[in-house]
């Protein structure tokens, strides 16, 4: 349905700096000079600060992260890299975030070295959805609700194309994506593509892509509960994780991001997520925990029918 669109701005996240040993800096270019920094962008960063300083031949098969404040687009963060271990097998990083003085995000990374390793697997079915080839863009999809008289203040999700303009997203579902399930719907899955191509060999950068794309649209999900037409005036991420479950993959593919809202209370919202291959592999599994406040409480009352 939707047609390849125009190859998108960069956001530049790719370009990391090594200061010193252990100190790297990164930024975040936007034509918007109050823009924050989406979340994913410095995950990735602190990855690629972290894969950095590992040994040779160590992959990331785990993440756990804080986003502790708003980072601040154009403007220079810096990535200062702690050796946690350095064991024969497993490898642990600590990297802390910092712009204008103040640390603004925390991560810690674990590292496997690459062995011969079981042959063993356990991974769930994969989601019977449609591909994503027949379904529209969020963006389409946005612009196709206003035109029929939707209200931009209720549609949800309008800040994603401007925080990650190099991913392409085609939700399943898009009234859901864009409006909610009314508190009659826990899960959704959106297709996502990244428009900037990888070398299929540089395993380092497709890790901290598809990092990068971890972040993307769980707030959304931890939305998902609460009636059509509310409107919210805060929705973060607050921490992340991830397990990586494959180190070899082409993120220059279709990748479905499978999302769940398992919880939400005292204006959080717990999410679980699974990143599958378009061939059915398991990649990521992520959990993540957002703070959503929406506007009108009086209509957010009572509990969803779940």
């Amino acid at each position: 349905m939707a047609s390849p669109s125009e190859p998108p701005p960069s956001r530049h996240w790719r370009n990391l700096t090594k200061v010193d040993g252990d100190t790297y800096e990164g930024i975040c270019t936007s034509e918007r000079p109050d823009a924050r920094v989406f979340g994913g962008h410095v995950l990735a960063q602190a990855l690629a600060a972290a894969y950095d300083s590992a040994p040779a031949d160590f992959f990331v098969h785990s993440l756990h992260c804080y986003f502790i404040r708003g980072g601040e687009e154009n403007v220079a963060i810096s990535y200062k890299v702690k050796v946690i271990r350095n064991g024969r097998n497993f490898a642990v990083r600590f990297v802390e975030a910092v712009q204008l003085g103040e640390v603004i995000h925390m991560s810690e990374f674990s590292f496997q070295k690459k062995v011969a390793f079981s042959t063993f697997t356990m991974s769930p079915q994969f989601p019977e959805v449609p591909g994503p080839e027949s379904l529209e863009t969020n963006i389409q999809g946005k612009i196709r609700l206003l035109a029929e008289g939707s209200d931009s203040r209720v549609l949800r999700g309008m800040g994603t194309g401007r925080m990650s303009p190099q991913v392409e997203l085609r939700p399943c579902n898009i009234e859901h994506y864009l409006h909610g399930g009314d508190g009659k719907v826990t899960k959704q899955f959106v297709w996502l593509k990244y428009r900037i191509p990888v070398d299929p060999e540089d395993y380092k950068l497709a890790h901290s892509t598809l990092a990068y794309m971890s972040d993307l649209t769980l707030v959304i999900t931890g939305q998902i509960l609460f009636p059509k037409g509310t409107e919210f005036r805060l929705g973060t991420s607050m921490d992340h994780s991830a397990w990586l479950h494959q180190f070899n993959f082409d993120i220059n593919e279709w990748i479905l991001y499978e999302q769940k809202c398992v919880a939400h209370g005292k204006n959080r919202s717990l999410m679980h997520g699974r990143l599958w291959s378009r061939d059915g592999r398991l990649l990521m599994s992520t959990t993540q925990e957002a703070l959503i406040y929406p506007k009108t409480e009086e209509k957010t009352a009572g509990k969803a029918k779940l």
